[in-house]
């Protein structure tokens, strides 16, 4: 399955720099990268929004390899950082991030379940990994 892809602020940090209104503004912003463990180099950032897809490549203040440490310096007001929905809600119900250019809603990250065996999953592994949809698809629906 996969999740949404949410391009995030915290208050202070729109209050400073000013919100962009499209995709290309964040060439003007400070933004915040995350790491790809296989390459080493930042994630892409790319928008869509149905059939048309934005790749931008903006000057990055900071790359992070780890997920709450990129949440901490969103919130702090460093820059401008891409979430996915599951793990940012609470910040975003909180006020301490906000979404921006919801207009570009199509940005989707693939997650896995990996587990040792060709066989039926057991019962744990199966209770587990239905947990895990139910509260991706919750979560999604808050996105």
């Amino acid at each position: 399955m996969d999740t949404r892809i949410l391009t995030v602020a915290s208050p202070a940090y729109l209050a400073e720099h000013g919100r962009p209104g499209h995709p290309s503004d964040l060439r003007d912003h400070e933004c915040i990268d995350y790491q790809d463990p296989v390459t080493g180099r930042p994630f892409a950032w790319e928008f869509r929004r149905g059939q048309e897809v934005v790749p931008v490549a903006m000057p990055s203040r900071l790359m992070v390899s780890d997920v709450e440490t990129m949440l901490r310096a969103c919130v702090a007001g460093v820059g401008i950082a891409q979430v996915m929905v599951l793990g940012s809600a609470g910040l975003r119900r909180s006020g301490e991030l906000e979404v921006l250019l919801p207009d570009w809603p199509d940005e989707r990250f693939p997650l896995h379940a990996i587990y040792p065996t060709r066989r039926h999953r057991t019962a744990k592994v199966r209770a587990f990994t239905d947990f895990c949809v139910a509260l991706l698809a919750e979560h999604e629906g808050q996105g």
